[in-house]
């Protein structure tokens, strides 16, 4: 648990200012031991000569980073090297709020001005064509990113299993707020400043055709820490449409000869110095043989 001096155990909305401590942890680790009837009844099924083969499922988390300043091309390599590789996701922040005890660091993603990336595997281009985070000449219009994502949560043609994350959530970028764009608050509404320079609330938006004229339809970022859980941009990518495999078990792509670089460009220069944390998702096979319990993946 978490330890403080002054303060119990707890989760918190703003940060403690006094030092936290970790005191007492435990690993627990629990054994099953089966009777003699129901050792024969797995014997009956699986003979104890042969190893034993169980599917899952499992990650892996990469880092990249991108330099304050950065703008045009952008290649990382992410080494993710599997036998089934089935979805990769992105969720860059500021690097500067890695360290803040009072930043909403799972939540607190930003998209770094990308306005537009796609994945090169091998000789690969996945997608085919890149996904656009552009509406016109400004980053923003975030829809292909996020069917990707769907995609990515086998939630695209399901609707009960649509995200509930808010288009205000989603859609932030690390350019400020120009026309054309919305312009989020730590309170309040968002509001929209429109390509005549005029800010409307959402009703007021709804009554004029002021955004007629507009090219983008990006928010910018909380940077208020207390409200940076309201930053939710992340990228992913589903892998197992492009496998061509039909296996039972295995129904991912298979990067074990082949590098995987996450490419993009930059329409404006980031403000700021981003940390981009890469998952993998990928299938493996754990095989319990003489007494043994080992993983390939």
């Amino acid at each position: 648990m978490f330890s403080n001096p002054t303060n119990p155990p707890t989760t918190f909305l703003a940060g403690y200012s006094a030092a936290w401590s970790v005191i007492d942890v435990q690993l627990e680790l629990c054994i099953i031991e089966l009777s003699d009837e129901g050792e024969e009844m797995v014997n009956s099924m699986v003979s104890p000569e042969r190893p034993i083969y169980l599917h899952g499922n499992s990650w892996r988390h990469y880092v990249s980073t991108l330099t304050n300043g950065l703008s045009g091309g952008y290649s990382t390599l992410v080494p993710a090297r599997f036998g089934s590789l089935k979805s990769l996701v992105v969720c860059p922040r500021p690097s500067a709020n890695t360290s803040l005890y009072d930043v909403y660091s799972l939540s607190g993603r930003v998209n770094p001005n990308l306005s537009q990336y796609w994945w090169r595997i091998g000789s690969n281009l996945l997608p085919s064509k890149p996904v656009y985070l552009e509406n016109s000449s400004n980053t923003g219009g975030y829809g292909e990113a996020f069917a990707e994502l769907q995609k990515a949560w086998h939630s695209l043609s399901t609707p009960a299993n649509a995200s509930t994350l808010p288009f205000q959530v989603y859609n932030v970028a690390d350019t400020a707020a120009s026309a054309g764009k919305w312009s989020n608050s730590a309170v309040g509404a968002p509001s929209y400043v429109a390509a005549n320079g005029l800010t409307y609330s959402p009703v007021q938006l709804a009554q004029t055709n002021a955004c007629s004229s507009s090219g983008s339809s990006a928010t910018t970022s909380y940077y208020t820490l207390s409200a940076t859980y309201q930053n939710g941009f992340v990228i992913a990518q589903e892998l197992e449409s492009f496998a061509l495999r039909n296996d039972v078990l295995l129904s991912g792509f298979n990067s074990l000869s082949q590098q995987i670089f996450f490419e993009a460009n930059i329409t404006n220069a980031v403000g700021q110095a981003y940390t981009l944390d890469f998952y993998a998702n990928y299938d493996q096979i754990l095989v319990l043989e003489n007494g043994i319990l080992s993983a390939r993946f």
